[in-house]
């Protein structure tokens, strides 16, 4: 006669509990993003945006080479200690590029020995806001070397120098810029707002947006608003990936069509 082994059952404890709901979280989370990436994404699409990533998988953006030169003008905000998107977008064009970053530590990383910086990569201190002034700017993380105008836990505050589009424009001489990229953490918002007040047509090619919603007054919802909102203002989307990036969006200048307008010598 043979006796059946039985498995004895251990006690699932409150850590493998939380491991398997988290599992389970991102499952859904990513079930959710190839959904919504595979059946909406094609609203947020042109037919004459050929746009590609350039630069690493968490400091990169899109956008469509084709519609830039030598000869173009770009402005990176919140670069913090990330420039390969800057580093290979003068690779492939040779563009001059302008970045921006209120943090301290971003231009003492810029000025550090084993930091390549190219010579057509021209940094600044300022800070976009919707408008022009000094204002607090907060520290709230110290290992990715990132702030914002929000105060949060243990941060630290600076004075930022911030300008508005216009002001930075006019102190460059710049008429025209061909590519924006914005990464500035949630002050997206009110710069978008002023900026719909404020131009009848925005002086930009390419537009790079990075949303930084809180899911309370600023959602996923209150972005594809402001995108849409653009619109007004000349600029309409041009690619949106949800799957790898779902609050970041990449518009093009309606008016220009894929041709580069030439307001001012560079």
């Amino acid at each position: 006669m043979h006796r059946t082994a039985h498995k004895v059952r251990r006690p699932v404890t409150r850590d493998v509990r939380k491991k398997e709901n988290m599992n389970i979280n991102k499952i859904i989370k990513w079930t959710r993003r190839a959904a919504t990436s595979a059946f909406c994404d094609f609203r947020w699409k042109s037919r004459e945006c050929n746009p590609q990533w350039v630069g690493s998988p968490s400091g990169g953006a899109y956008v469509d080479l084709s519609r830039l030169c030598k000869d173009s003008i770009i402005y990176s905000f919140g670069i913090a200690t990330e420039i390969s998107f800057d580093r290979a977008i003068i690779k492939e064009t040779g563009c001059n590029v302008y970045g921006f970053d209120p943090d301290p530590r971003s231009e003492a990383w810029l000025n550090r020995s084993e930091t390549w910086v190219p010579p057509e990569f021209h940094f600044s201190r300022i800070a976009l806001d919707s408008t022009s002034g000094h204002r607090p700017f907060f520290i709230t993380d110290i290992e990715r070397m990132t702030g914002g105008f929000s105060p949060g836990m243990d941060s630290e505050q600076i004075d930022a120098d911030c300008l508005t589009l216009a002001d930075i424009m006019k102190r460059y001489s710049n008429e025209w810029v061909d590519y924006i990229k914005m990464d500035v953490e949630s002050a997206e918002y009110p710069i978008i707002e002023s900026w719909l007040n404020q131009y009848d047509q925005l002086p930009v090619g390419q537009l790079w947006i990075e949303f930084h919603p809180n899911g309370r007054d600023r959602t996923e919802s209150t972005s594809k608003s402001l995108v849409k909102s653009l619109s007004r203002i000349g600029m309409v989307p041009g690619y949106r990936n949800y799957f790898r990036q779902p609050n970041n969006y990449l518009l093009i200048n309606k008016n220009i069509a894929n041709k580069r307008p030439h307001p001012t010598a560079h």
